[in-house]
């Protein structure tokens, strides 16, 4: 891949540590997003990492609040327009997000 020519220079990326049974936002700077934010679990945690859009989301507690889970290593492009609209949580251990703003 090409950085510059495949997600422009004006790329951001960043990782969130100490992400655990509260969600918390991958980042609070308002960081506008032209494609989407693509958020990738660390491979070295050792649970799922759940993603969403909400502080309310939950780690595979509750149908209607659970964000989308990526198992460690996995990843997917969230189409939304600033990357401070989006949390990640565990079911409690402290895991690692990485994100690519594009």
């Amino acid at each position: 891949m090409n950085i510059d020519k495949d997600v422009g220079t004006e790329a951001v990326t960043g990782r969130k540590s100490s992400i655990a049974g509260t969600a918390l936002q991958l980042n609070t700077t308002d960081t506008p997003a032209q494609r989407g934010v693509l958020v990738k679990a660390d491979s070295a945690n050792t649970v799922d990492l759940y993603v969403g859009d909400a502080a309310t989301i939950t780690a595979d507690a509750a149908d209607a609040t659970d964000g989308w889970p990526l198992a460690p290593g996995e990843a997917v492009l969230i189409p939304i327009d600033n990357l401070n609209k989006i949390y990640a949580v565990t079911g409690g251990t402290s895991s690692k997000a990485w994100y690519l703003v594009q």
